[in-house]
């Protein structure tokens, strides 16, 4: 693995632990851990297409990024699920939608399958 995708994977499994420990029932834990989760994901994403010796786009899209994967590597989730994550890198952050624990559990869920995957790409 090189700097660039260790890095990012070292990002992503951070971002993950982070995730795994924001389990409140509060709404700010859930929209936290929704964040965190899409951020584990895509950053896990971003290793690998990195380790291809490409550049990773400048986008949170998670769909989009997969399109950049490496042939045979996939994240072994739907691109609907895929989208879905995708709405918490901003939603969570800024916008006026409410997430609930168990959406946020579900996008953790999403987030662990993605980066695990994206650990057996490299």
């Amino acid at each position: 693995m090189d700097d660039d995708s260790e890095s990012y994977m070292n990002h992503a499994e951070s971002d993950l632990i982070t995730a795994k420990k924001l389990d409140g029932d509060e709404e700010s834990d859930a929209r936290a851990r929704a964040f965190h989760s899409h951020q584990a994901a895509e950053k896990a994403i971003k290793a690998v297409i990195a380790a291809s010796g490409r550049e990773p786009q400048w986008t949170h899209d998670l769909v989009i990024l997969t399109r950049n994967l490496p042939t045979g590597c996939s994240t072994g989730v739907s691109d609907f699920d895929l989208a879905v994550l995708t709405e918490y890198a901003t939603t969570s952050r800024y916008g006026n939608v409410r997430i609930s624990k168990r959406d946020a559990d579900a996008a953790l869920n999403v987030a662990k399958d993605v980066v695990g995957a994206m650990q057996a790409c490299l």
